[in-house]
């Protein structure tokens, strides 16, 4: 160590050197090895160290000292020596420097394959500090740098570092240090040591040497929400037919799957009817004809809206449509009742043309009546005797084709023949019922209507005839009123005016019904003959003075068009509301 560094004036060799200090870098010993007494000086001559080339006598004098360096780089005092020649020590002390080169060493660690000790739910996220990984893995780093974890591989979900979610192999691999967090999402079904990451300890600058160390983790169950796709697209059904839609059909067109439970096992439920005149769930047509319903009940948001395995839905199309219509929507729930996150609109395309509804030719006989006698026939009778039917339409109406000899009314609307579509005029729909007022010179067997079948949409070839027999036909007929509307307008007080053609057909609708099958309608001779006239609520007079000074009608009178043509009507003083004037009957003609 300190050949000719060091000398003695008289040239005294085999001289000695007395550690007096020191430096504190690293550790120093006594001996070649680091086995050997501490040298740490206090500054006594008692706890010196002397660096002999033979040594003697006392155990203090050694031949070496054994320097274990510190983990760094750099000039490093080591210690501080005395020259001693066997008589003197030297007034001055040298202090010896040594240089450690620059080097780095990898870090190590004991792990090969860890598992995390805490379990991640299939759908959720673990949190795994460095912390968790430095106990399972104690890493080190003979530098004594500070040690990071490198994520170089993801088999099992993602990992998350910093906001960032890396999978597979990352090219440039994340890494956390003391104090970070990693998070492992697993993505998975559960499962009991699967492997969720490999990690490699690094130091800045180089790995730890040998293969990466495999993290293992559990993930546990959660119930996951079925899936299914947004729309699907039938096709199979017939115009104005049912059309059966069986459960695997449904799920399979729509892709329904759950990550727990069975495709089987899977109940469908269907959210809202969107098109159709009728949706109906039950079962299946495997135990009954194709094309039938009678095995199913109505769609019921509340009470009847899920189907299973075997079971079905059965949907009625819009009438008369051939289109791809949006016919209702679904969901699908798994075993636990879960329901999917997204509602499906089933849509189906129907195909067909019309098929024209039949009727049986044939005459309806009304039976015999009075000439002009009016009488009723109803749409239960037409059914009864022509007895329509149609193969793709389940309601079959009568159109009124021809008219001849008779007035027909629906209500207040006198009935017309159809001549070209049918309007709300030329049609007897069920559960209606119709009139007939023959005309004045009819007598014996007569046609008086024909009808045809009617869907909705074409005609029957056959036709129906509807007859009756009249009697006497030259005696007069009875004229018609069944009803008369209020007038409207009275102001208290003051005299109310109103006409004969008021009375007999003002406003819309008209405000009487009154007819005779004999009266010239260009000049009318149908009159009114009061029956009752209510003083209390006021007088009926004839005249145009608007005063109801003339005369007061009573009951018996006539009111007509010819005579007394204008009427007045006063209501007592203070009356209001609605109040009865008159009564009024019918009466034959005057020319009769």
């Amino acid at each position: 160590l300190f050949a000719g560094k060091l000398a003695d004036p008289e040239g005294t060799t085999g001289m000695s050197y007395r550690i007096e200090s020191f430096g504190g870098a690293g550790t120093l010993s006594a001996g070649s090895n680091a086995g050997g007494t501490v040298i740490n000086p206090n500054g006594t001559v008692a706890s010196m160290f002397t660096l002999m080339q033979t040594p003697s006598g006392a155990a203090s004098n050694i031949s070496a000292v054994y320097w274990q360096a510190p983990n760094a780089a750099g000039t490093f005092k080591l210690m501080t020596v005395r020259l001693f020649d066997g008589t003197d020590y030297s007034v001055s002390t040298t202090d010896i420097f040594v240089t450690i080169d620059a080097s780095n060493v990898a870090p190590t660690w004991s792990a090969v394959t860890v598992t995390l000790p805490s379990s991640a739910s299939e759908s959720g996220s673990l949190p795994v500090t460095y912390e968790t990984l430095a106990s399972l893995t104690s890493p080190s780093d003979a530098d004594g740098d500070t040690v990071r974890f490198k994520v170089t591989g993801i088999t099992t979900g993602t990992v998350v570092v910093n906001g960032t979610s890396y999978s597979g192999s990352p090219a440039t691999p994340p890494s956390i240090g003391p104090g970070e967090t990693l998070t492992w999402r697993p993505g998975v079904n559960p499962g009991t040591n699967l492997t969720a990451f490999s990690i490699m300890a690094t130091d800045g600058t180089l790995d730890s040497a040998g293969a990466a160390v495999t993290v293992k983790g559990n993930v546990t169950g959660v119930n996951d929400a079925p899936t299914m796709t947004t729309s699907a697209t039938l096709t199979g059904a017939n115009r104005n037919q049912w059309f059966e839609i069986k459960f695997e059909t449904l799920r399979s067109a729509l892709n329904m799957n759950d990550a727990e439970t069975s495709n089987s096992a899977l109940t469908i439920k269907v959210e809202q009817r969107l098109a159709g005149q009728e949706l109906k769930l039950g079962n299946s047509s495997d135990a009954s004809p194709v094309g039938s319903s009678t095995t199913a009940t109505a769609w019921s948001a509340a009470s009847n809206s899920t189907i299973t395995n075997g079971k079905s839905i059965w949907w009625l199309p819009p009438a008369n449509v051939a289109n791809t219509i949006s016919a209702f929507t679904v969901s699908v729930l798994d075993a636990a009742n879960v329901a999917s996150g997204n509602i499906a609109t089933v849509n189906v395309t129907v195909t067909g043309s019309n098929a024209a509804p039949t009727l049986t030719a044939g005459n309806l006989d009304r039976g015999t009546y009075a000439q002009g006698a009016p009488f009723a026939v109803s749409y239960a009778q037409l059914i009864g005797q022509f007895a329509p039917a149609d193969t793709d339409s389940a309601v079959v109406s009568f159109v009124v084709s021809s008219i001849t000899n008779a007035t027909l009314k629906k209500g207040t609307t006198t009935m017309t023949a159809a001549a070209g579509t049918p309007v709300a005029a030329n049609i007897i729909s069920p559960d209606e019922t119709i009139l007939v007022i023959p005309s004045a010179a009819v007598g014996g067997a007569t046609t008086l209507f024909t009808v045809k079948a009617w869907d909705g949409d074409t005609l029957s070839s056959g036709i129906g005839n509807i007859q009756a027999a009249f009697t006497a036909p030259n005696n007069n007929l009875v004229p018609v009123l069944s009803y008369v509307r209020d007038f409207t307008g009275a102001v208290k007080d003051t005299v109310y005016p109103f006409t004969y053609a008021a009375l007999r057909s003002g406003g819309t609708p008209a405000r009487s019904d009154a007819f005779d099958a004999e009266e010239n309608i260009s000049v009318p001779s149908l009159k009114f003959k009061v029956k009752t006239v209510y003083s209390t609520n006021g007088k009926l007079c004839a005249g145009t003075d608007g005063t109801c000074t003339a005369t007061a009608l009573v009951a018996g009178q006539l009111i007509d068009s010819d005579t007394n043509s204008s009427f007045n009507w006063k209501p007592e003083a203070s009356l209001h509301g609605t109040a009865q004037t008159k009564a009024a009957r019918r009466l034959t003609c005057t020319s009769k």
